[in-house]
């Protein structure tokens, strides 16, 4: 089987991010819920991403939240500051973020680069478009947040880079 819709790309690449990262945290979000603290099994990312697939049709799943409005994870994201959990890069896997989810997230990001970690690099990957490309940050006012259209191995290739000690190298 291909992989072929925008879920699947965002659930292969967020799970490529989560073998490569020393820490870190995926937010599995679809239709007002938000699935956090995943159990991932051992074994090969197809593996895991089939099983991240069929988590919002499973009924036993323990690990949700009910959103309020937008297409982010609003709640997920405020308690990752509430927490006050360290992260150095935050990775937005969408089919485009809205006007209004647009806002919360640039105050969203003020605040945690204000008071956890003021070098946070954002990259937010709209993995709908189907040309990849380094979109102008008209949206973000920070040179740490990067907005790119599609996907290409050149856009994961760049994110590394751009990544605190070539974290996602390995990727």
């Amino acid at each position: 089987r291909t992989v072929t819709s925008v879920a699947d790309i965002a659930c292969l690449l967020a799970l490529m991010f989560k073998y490569s990262c020393e820490h870190s945290r995926i937010i599995v979000y679809q239709g007002g819920i938000s699935y956090t603290n995943l159990d991932l099994k051992s074994g090969t990312i197809l593996d895991n991403m089939h099983s991240i697939k069929a988590i919002p049709n499973k009924s036993e799943t323990k690990n949700f939240q009910i959103e309020s409005g937008g297409d982010l994870p609003r709640c997920s994201l405020l308690n990752i500051q509430l927490e006050r959990e360290l992260y150095d890069n935050l990775v937005l896997l969408s089919s485009g973020v809205k006007n209004n989810d647009i806002e919360f997230m640039k105050e969203w990001l003020s605040v945690y680069r204000t008071h956890i970690n003021e070098q946070l690099l954002f990259v937010n990957v709209d993995l709908s478009a189907n040309e990849s490309d380094l979109v102008g940050n008209s949206t973000f006012e920070n040179e740490n947040d990067i907005c790119i259209a599609g996907f290409s191995d050149s856009i994961l290739r760049f994110v590394a880079e751009r990544g605190n000690k070539g974290q996602l190298m390995y990727v």
